[in-house]
């Protein structure tokens, strides 16, 4: 399988090598289309996790100084269910990135 990195960095050499081979192209602007929403997917997921981290540490913190922190628990148990969802359309379109990649040869040596 080609690396996504290699694919990206290369675009115009994978798709010369397709058509070298005289394999249509076009599933290649899709795998690069999935690859961008995935990147973007899993950035939005890390920054909710790191979100999530930083006022996990807040409510530890309240809670040991006495402080009501039911405000903050609440507003991360929604958190918590958007970082499911996410995590599982950040899955989803790996499997998908993943069967597009297996459609893919082997690009021929220059």
């Amino acid at each position: 399988m080609i690396p996504l990195r290699f694919i990206r960095e290369n675009r115009a050499a994978v798709r010369q090598g397709l058509l070298d081979k005289g394999i249509s192209d076009d599933g290649l602007d899709e795998i690069l289309a999935l690859d961008e929403q995935l990147r973007e997917k899993v950035t939005q997921v890390e920054a909710l996790k790191a979100r999530r981290n930083q006022v996990s540490q807040e409510i530890g913190q309240l809670k040991q100084e006495g402080r009501p922190a039911e405000a903050q628990v609440k507003a991360m148990g929604a958190v918590s269910r958007e970082v499911k969802a996410l995590d599982q359309a950040v899955h989803a379109l790996q499997q998908k990135v993943d069967q597009r990649l297996l459609w893919l040869p082997n690009l021929p040596h220059p």
